[in-house]
């Protein structure tokens, strides 16, 4: 028996909707989605900021007015102990994208990854520092730029994504650029067990899903701090934040 005129213009119809459904490259676009990065030098709960208290080295005089921090790369895995494979979400490609966390910037765009859930986030940042207090007291002045090394010679091995170890140099009076992992995790005790330093592990509160916008919030709101005989930086932990 031969298709009548409806048969035809059924078959016609399912494949112009199986068509449209398809990219030029055979994959469908809900197979992929955006991400977007920001940043901030706030706590996601404002009632939370300025929270450290302060002790016998320790004495907070307020928030600074520039907070420089450079973003060399951004992966992402959907293997909680931050195992590979892992999607690259940004790379500066060289030298680390400077960004102004005071002005609460966006860090990066994203285009095209793979949709899913990813309850490992690693950021590979500068770990020499520069700031301006905005205020003056003690050894600090407004206006003046300091630089500190969160990553100086001597201290506990941190790893990248390979588990290779990453040289630590420098001082914070005399500072030197390593470029250190931030590994962020659902599971952040599974990625110590892998042997990452509890010091560059960060508990990540829910996983991320792509398309997806996020902050990245490191609270330095009364993280400016006199020593008495040095102006330096102690921000709280960082976080992301939906």
């Amino acid at each position: 028996m031969r298709p009548g005129p409806s048969s035809f213009a059924l078959v016609f119809a399912l494949s112009v909707l199986i068509l449209a459904g398809c990219k030029d490259d055979g994959t469908t676009p809900e197979q992929t989605g955006d991400l977007v990065v920001n940043a901030t030098a706030q706590a996601p709960n404002p009632s939370a900021s300025g929270a450290a208290a302060g002790g016998p080295s320790r004495a907070p005089i307020g928030a600074p007015s520039s907070w420089l921090i450079g973003l060399y790369e951004f992966h992402i895995s959907t293997n909680s102990d931050c195992s590979g494979p892992f999607v690259q979400a940004f790379s500066s490609g060289g030298a680390p994208s400077i960004q102004d966390f005071v002005t609460n910037p966006v860090l990066f765009t994203a285009t095209d990854l793979p949709i899913g859930s990813y309850p490992c986030v690693s950021m590979k940042i500068t770990d020499v520092m520069s700031f301006q207090s905005a205020v003056s007291g003690g050894a600090c002045v407004a206006g003046t730029t300091y630089q500190g090394d969160v990553y100086p010679a001597g201290l506990e091995p941190f790893l990248d994504l390979s588990l290779g170890t990453i040289p630590a140099t420098g001082t914070d009076a005399a500072p030197g650029e390593d470029g250190i992992f931030l590994m962020f995790s659902t599971t952040p005790s599974a990625v110590v067990g892998r042997g990452y330093s509890t010091n560059q592990v960060v508990p990540l509160t829910s996983a991320l899903v792509i398309p997806d916008e996020i902050t990245f919030s490191w609270d330095a709101s009364n993280a400016v701090n006199d020593t008495g005989t040095s102006c330096n930086l102690e921000p709280d932990a960082p976080a992301f934040f939906w």
